[in-house]
């Protein structure tokens, strides 16, 4: 990775050090000076005669002596300015290369010494970055959520180490495979262009052929080990009941063993905890589990759940995914036009449902209710007719039906969610004929096969229709009643009761991991050949000053040359 094969150039990163070969002149002046002999008076020259016949017969020694400890005091101090430049070896061919560290979430999980997976990823890293050579221009990106930059292309060491330091832990899905496509586009006419992948491997399946490019290299971080996830925690209301709800969830083990686990969900209130239910699963290895928990509540909460081995003395490697939390949406109110004589049962069938206000406002958002006389024509937006008496621009209101007994419904449409209108007798029915037949259904109808609840759904409208006289009928005293009228309502608040993708919320804020990113028992795929290192070439310098100083002792101290 920062360190080539072959090697041909040698860059000098200190070279104001090189002023220090100025060094060189003392040291030579000191050796060239001849020591001046001191006069002294002596009785006799017999024995001094003897001494200077035996120094001239070894003076060629002597000469090679001073010339050997001359050279070798150059050649230590040369090592040690050598040292000091701190040179460093050039790559041949300067091939860039690309270090992508994934820091999704399952990176937060902890190694055997204590550290997440992500610090072990830059730990490595920066062993890497060793100083004593030249590093290729290299750029670092991350991989968690979104692909992003940290360091652009550079070969400064010093801006590498900050921007590795700089990449934080995410709770997003991993976005390896997006990562590794940009950055081979970013650097296609490249042909020594090097992708350095550090990941633990949870990544889907079908991304691991993105790895099959012989530029990018993987070194694997973290071990197998066994998981618990949250992969599902969603709330809803539900359509039957004015203030009930129904939360989906569902938890997996990523394993290899059955385990006994309990999920904890909680309730906020006046700033406390409440424990709202506690459910207990077995979970067989890598077989989610879905259940659904019902309650009431009369405005929109927050929901806490915690997912915990039913065995106290077990832990998660990664507990970010054993919680989630996700909010019921406050309900929309809707106002309602009410137009004609009133009537107790529609009057109190809308004043009992929730988030529904009697406003009379006149606006636009406003849903328009009509009993018996019906304009001509219908404004846009929600519309509900009961019991028309005469026709308008959608259908013509004829006579009565003779036998107004509903025989059909149709069981596929939202509003007859929990109805059931079979046999229902409602008097006073009159015969409804469609003029436009752009989004129109019928919801119920009699034995011959005359609409009594129908519909008009448009992109720019949304007319229900339900003919017959409430005060003669018993079906306003039944509870399919207030329930039809609440599946009206819901659908013009825009829920059909299906799941509301959650909110989360503050600390406790909810991954919901998918599967592959909760699954740690990654491939097996190695391969660190795209890294080599060495020592610096100033260790190899002061190793060799050293052993100059070792030679000079024995030679001259030792008197091997005298």
């Amino acid at each position: 990775m920062f360190v080539p094969h072959s090697l041909s150039v040698i860059n000098l990163t200190n070279p104001a050090a090189l002023y220090l070969l100025l060094l060189f002149v003392p040291v030579i002046i000191l050796y060239i000076l001849k020591v001046r002999l001191r006069k002294e008076p002596v009785s006799t020259f017999m024995f001094w005669q003897q001494v200077f016949d035996e120094h001239r017969t070894r003076s060629f020694w002597r000469v090679l002596r001073y010339i050997l400890s001359l050279l070798i005091s150059i050649l230590f101090l040369a090592l040690l300015i050598s040292a000091l430049i701190n040179p460093v070896l050039k790559p041949k061919e300067q091939g860039r290369c690309v270090i992508i560290i994934d820091n999704s979430a399952s990176m937060n999980a902890l190694t055997d010494s204590g550290k997440t997976r992500l610090e072990t990823a830059k730990d490595d890293i920066r062993n890497r970055l060793k100083p004593g050579v030249v590093l290729r221009q290299t750029a670092v990106f991350t991989a968690g959520g979104q692909p992003s930059v940290i360091v652009p292309f550079t070969a400064r060491r010093s801006n590498l180490l900050r921007g590795i330091k700089s990449v934080e832990p995410s709770n997003q899905n991993t976005a390896l495979a997006q990562t590794i496509q940009n950055v081979q586009r970013l650097t296609a006419p490249e042909e020594n262009m090097s992708v350095i992948v550090y990941t633990d491997g949870c990544i889907p399946p079908d991304d691991w052929n993105t790895f099959g490019n012989k530029n990018v290299h993987y070194v694997p971080v973290g071990k197998s080990v066994d998981n618990l996830a949250i992969t599902k925690f969603q709330p809803r209301w539900t359509l039957n009941d004015a203030a009930g709800y129904e939360i989906l969830a569902e938890v997996v083990h990523f394993g290899t063993e059955t385990v006994d686990v309990r999920l904890e969900i909680e309730t906020e209130t006046n700033g406390k905890r409440q424990t709202v239910d506690v459910i207990p699963f077995t979970l067989e290895p890598d077989t989610p589990q879905t259940k659904m928990i019902h309650g009431t509540s009369p405005q929109e909460k927050t929901f806490y759940a915690a997912l915990k081995y039913g065995d106290k003395t077990k832990t998660d490697v990664l507990p970010f995914d054993n919680s989630a939390a996700a909010s019921l949406p406050p309900r929309k109110t809707l106002s309602v036009d009410y137009y004609g004589i009133d009537n107790f049962f529609v009057l109190n069938a809308l004043r009992s449902l929730p988030n529904v206000e009697l406003t009379n406002s006149n606006t636009k958002d406003a849903v328009a209710v009509f009993f018996q006389k019906v304009p001509e024509e219908l404004p846009q937006g929600n519309v509900l007719i009961i019991d028309p008496q005469n026709s308008c621009d959608l259908f013509i209101a004829g006579e009565p039906l003779e036998s107004p007994v509903i025989a059909a419904e149709n069981t596929e449409s939202p509003l007859i969610n929990f109805v059931r209108l079979t046999n229902v007798l409602v008097p006073g029915a009159k015969q409804i004929q469609p003029v436009q037949k752009n989004g129109f259904t019928v919801l119920a109808e009699t034995l011959d096969g005359s609409p009594v609840y129908m519909q008009w759904k448009t992109p720019e409208q949304n007319v229900i229709v339900l003919t017959g006289n409430l005060n003669q009928s018993d079906l306003p005293l039944r509870t399919a009643f207030p329930i039809m009228a609440a599946n009206v309502f819901h659908q013009f608040g825009g829920s059909g009761g299906g799941i509301i993708e959650h909110q989360c919320i503050g600390a406790d804020e909810s991954n919901l991991r998918s599967a592959p990113e909760s699954f740690y028992q990654q491939p097996v795929l190695t391969d660190d050949n795209f890294c080599q290192s060495s020592r610096p070439v100033w260790f190899y310098l002061i190793f060799a000053a050293v052993l100059l100083t070792t030679a000079d002792w024995f030679l001259f101290n030792r008197r091997w040359i005298d």
